[in-house]
């Protein structure tokens, strides 16, 4: 049985988000750590590794992650019920480890309400553009899970104007609520980097940056994207 192949099962649990194995002599793992998701059920993953380890021929001893308390005393005199015998491993299962194998069991905390999105919950950016009427401009971008923003510019306004209505576009289109605080260019060995920096309104700041590699709107529109993502 290899490292990965225990790995694959395990992340097959329900509620498991993440496994950390550790590598031990020959063939049992030294140690497995195991993340849960925060609405998991600990008690039930931790019986149902139990029950993966178990069937590749080793014995477990599962914890929270902290000191396990020592058992309690038995509530009479009478001799303690002797375990179930767990049921031989097939053949090509390696035999049960003498030595129990510990495997730690841990919630992954929620995030904080007042925390920044993700880099994950930020779909990629997928075109910008810029509509020239007699009435004005509209900047209209779109994602690449389909959702799109527009945003409508007076005539006449300059190319600031311009880039916070493309950086307000991107925020509505991924669903968050920001204000564009900087929008900086900066000319370097005759490439222009764009840097935006946004804020929340809990107060929590963002910034990305982008070289113009198409154009300035697209530029923008990418700088905007990382600075969700921090």
């Amino acid at each position: 049985m290899g490292a990965d192949t225990l790995q694959i099962e395990l992340l097959g649990v329900p509620g498991v988000s993440s496994v950390e194995i550790a590598n031990g002599d020959g063939t049992i793992p030294a140690g497995v750590k195991v993340s849960l998701s925060p609405d998991a059920d600990g008690r039930r993953v931790g019986i149902e590794v139990q029950r993966i380890l178990a069937a590749h021929g080793m014995r477990s001893r599962v914890s929270s992650g902290k000191e396990d308390p020592p058992p309690a005393p038995p509530a009479t005199d009478s001799p303690p019920t002797p375990p179930v015998p767990v049921a031989a491993p097939p053949v090509a299962v390696p035999p049960t480890s003498g030595q129990p194998v510990p495997v730690s069991v841990e919630h992954v905390p929620e995030p904080p309400s007042n925390a920044p999105p993700s880099a994950s919950s930020v779909p990629h950016l997928r075109s910008v553009s810029v509509e020239e009427r007699v009435d004005g401009l509209t900047a209209s971008v779109v994602l690449s899970n389909g959702r799109a923003a527009s945003r409508a510019i007076e005539p006449g306004v300059g190319a600031e104007e311009l880039d916070a209505a493309i950086v307000a576009a991107v925020a509505e289109a991924a669903g968050e609520s920001v204000t564009a605080k900087v929008v900086e260019w900066l000319d370097i060995d005759e490439r222009t980097i764009v840097t935006v920096v946004v804020e929340w309104e809990n107060g929590s700041l963002g910034a990305g940056a982008e070289v113009t590699k198409v154009g300035r709107a697209f530029a923008v529109g990418m700088a905007t994207r990382s600075a969700l993502q921090t």
